[in-house]
């Protein structure tokens, strides 16, 4: 059974894609067989995704004030101090987060890879693509080995 998921947050525009473009490459890669991987439209789906994991990995592009490309790693004791992602619909990846641990679906290992974008509209850097599969991989190979 697997215990992992990578989770791509985003939409299907601009840099918001970066989250799905890193899980379309994972999928490419064949690297289904060692975390299950899946798309998150609103952040409001996480609870139900999170559910039955014991490692989640999540994946989105970030509009802060590092510079472009900067990949942030947030592990779950420190999530409380970030501010993840920006939403229109009142609900945000922070949010979202606060709501699973509520609910007890948390999981005791939970990793967001957020890559520094710039601009939403900016498009998607072929680097940030391989940048945050290399990290997905790293993390998952910790988990499995």
């Amino acid at each position: 059974m697997i215990e992992t998921i990578v989770i791509g947050i985003g939409s299907p525009f601009g840099a918001d894609r970066l989250g799905w473009a890193v899980i379309d490459a994972l999928f490419e890669a064949g690297f289904d067989a060692k975390a299950d991987l899946a798309y998150c439209r609103q952040p409001a789906e996480l609870p139900d995704l999170l559910t039955g994991y014991s490692k989640v990995i999540l994946v989105d592009a970030l509009l802060g004030d590092q510079l472009a490309g900067t990949l942030q790693r947030l592990r779950r004791e420190n999530l409380r101090c970030a501010c993840l992602g920006v939403s229109s619909h009142g609900f945000n990846v922070s949010t979202s987060l606060e709501l699973a641990e509520v609910l007890d679906c948390l999981p005791e290992q939970l990793l967001v890879l957020g890559l520094e974008v710039g601009e939403p509209n900016q498009p998607i850097k072929p680097e940030w693509i391989k940048r945050l599969v290399r990290a997905v991989q790293a993390e998952v190979a910790c988990t499995v080995s």
